[in-house]
């Protein structure tokens, strides 16, 4: 069931991805990234997610406290199967997670972008480096913009150059 669940967060969030990344300027894009809209069904899908999550931890717990009480060998392999099916759901909830903040990532990333009005292959790179390294193409987009924005700082405080006429 969590699988299941993981699946469908991956199906919607990957055609948003798509669409930053391929499509920046489409006016699709545009209304599914610019509102918070797409936030809700995810939020809903986590929320089934957590309680599935409590479900496998409770279920878990019965079963090692019953191999506890049992003491025998065949409950302990049934208590470490528990905690293996455990971890499984743990991880596919950190994954699940972690994905669904790089979504998020990248709608700040393509909502300043687009104000900006970056080259499409600019906002591309800038989009697929985060879906592909989450944190670290947030912290790339984060120096890009510092850099750009004290770059045209410095270039509007530069006096444009004057043209002198010989014999004035």
């Amino acid at each position: 069931m969590l699988q299941l669940i993981a699946g469908l967060i991956l199906l919607i969030e990957l055609p948003v991805w798509a669409l930053m990344i391929f499509r920046p300027k489409q006016e699709l894009t545009r209304q599914i990234v610019s509102g918070y809209l797409i936030f809700v069904p995810l939020g809903l899908l986590f929320i089934f997610l957590g309680i599935g999550l409590i479900a496998v931890e409770s279920g878990l717990l019965a079963t090692v406290s019953s191999a506890i009480d049992a003491g025998d060998a065949a409950s302990a392999a049934g208590a470490l199967k528990g905690v293996q099916t455990g971890l499984d759901a743990l991880a596919i909830g950190v994954l699940a997670a972690l994905t669904v903040m790089d979504l998020a990532g990248g709608h700040i990333i393509y909502t300043d972008l687009h104000k900006r009005g970056v080259s499409d292959l600019t906002a591309g790179l800038l989009l697929a480096l985060t879906y592909l390294t989450g944190p670290i193409g947030m912290f790339v987009f984060a120096a890009w913009r510092y850099l750009t924005t004290v770059q045209q700082q410095i270039q509007a405080n530069v006096p444009a150059p004057s043209i002198i006429q010989p014999g004035a």
